[in-house]
């Protein structure tokens, strides 16, 4: 009898230990981490590896220290920022604070830069410039 129960807490302790000491990671970030994003940036969506809980916070500061403060939104291990407009062109990094499934607080940040080719205004016609004249004969 007393070998049984020894063998359940054993088991038991197995099993509940790892999961006691699993905090949340973040898995995934879109953009990546150092990445340098050539199109418009209106979006990051970081993933973890739990569920996030509500509360949870995500900001940016850019190259001037201004802080930027998006709206969030969380969907069980995916969290959203969305801008109201596009990233500028410059350096960012991206601070995420989150409370995850075991009620644990985890923070972390990592950079990424926004290079997105600005494009060049098409030149208009100068206005003072007289349409050609087709050439009459006599």
């Amino acid at each position: 009898m007393i070998y049984r129960v020894s063998l359940f807490i054993v088991a038991m302790l197995l099993v509940l230990i790892p999961r006691t000491f699993a905090h949340s990671t973040l898995k995934e970030s879109i953009p990546k981490a150092g990445e340098t994003v050539q199109r418009e940036v209106k979006e990051i969506t970081l993933v973890f590896s739990t569920k996030v809980e509500m509360g949870s916070k995500v900001e940016l500061k850019n190259e001037q220290g201004e802080v930027i403060i998006p709206n969030v939104t969380i969907q069980k291990e995916i969290m959203k920022a969305t801008f109201d407009t596009s990233l500028p062109n410059g350096n960012y990094t991206v601070f995420w604070r989150i409370i995850g499934a075991d009620g644990h607080l985890i923070n972390g940040d990592y950079s990424i830069k926004v290079d997105q080719a600005v494009a060049q205004p098409t030149p208009e016609p100068a206005q003072n410039a007289k349409p050609e004249q087709p050439e009459q004969s006599n």
